[in-house]
């Protein structure tokens, strides 16, 4: 399979053209990509990544808009609270980021984004190419389970708004203003009302489950959940 097929079934798949992305631009973690289609995507960019990345960069159709695809998604699945550089992405599916200079990176990026009329942030006046790259992919839900940093930064935050917002539901106060609460906790990155409206609506949905399903009562609430919660 080519980018372009790749990038081709994607679209369908969902019913989607690139006029109406252009009409209608998400984040990409909304696209909800499916197991497989990550599975195929990453073997896509490892066979085609054997060109060198030189060549890739030059001559690949589309090589470009599914790589953010893939280096968001990397970033949803797979990080895990740990150094956050280029290097990890592009040695998952096999190739090499110093293959490619700075420039030819940062143009790689931009020109994937631009394919999903998504924008590259700035942070302190500085664009942040990881940092998109991140905000694009969504929650870290690996970072969550990794019980030697504890569910890291994010585990952190999660564990102390929850019981806040379930004290202070009944006063009106939003999830997402208990959330902003500690954003000190917060990589510059996820500073912004967008995350904190997204970790909000964890926070709710959660507490929601807790309340609804008097789960305080169970010692294993996920399992109790699967087992007897239709979706």
């Amino acid at each position: 399979m080519t980018p372009t097929q790749w990038k081709d079934n994607f679209l369908q798949s969902r019913g989607l053209s690139y006029e109406n992305i252009s009409s209608g631009a998400v984040p990409i973690y909304q696209f909800h990509i499916t197991d497989e289609e990550f599975a195929n995507l990453k073997e896509v960019l490892k066979l085609s990544s054997i060109l060198g990345m030189n060549e890739v960069f030059n001559k690949v159709k589309f090589w470009d808009a599914i790589f953010v695809v893939y280096a968001a998604e990397w970033w949803r699945r797979e990080y895990d609270g740990k150094s956050w550089k280029w290097e990890s992405i592009f040695n998952s599916f096999g190739a090499d980021v110093v293959d490619l200079n700075t420039l030819q990176r940062n143009i790689l990026v931009e020109k994937g984004l631009s394919f999903w009329k998504r924008e590259l942030r700035k942070v302190d006046g500085r664009t942040s190419y990881l940092g998109t790259i991140a905000i694009e992919g969504g929650l870290p839900l690996k970072q969550l389970s990794n019980s030697e940093s504890n569910g890291g930064w994010l585990g952190r935050v999660l564990k102390q708004a929850i019981p806040k917002y379930m004290k202070f539901k009944s006063g009106g106060v939003s999830a997402s203003e208990v959330i902003k609460e500690y954003e000190q906790h917060f990589p510059k990155t996820f500073r912004n009302e967008k995350i904190y409206s997204i970790l909000g609506d964890i926070v709710e949905a959660v507490v929601s489950l807790k309340l609804e399903y008097k789960l305080h009562n169970e010692t294993s609430p996920v399992d109790y959940l699967n087992k007897n919660v239709s979706g």
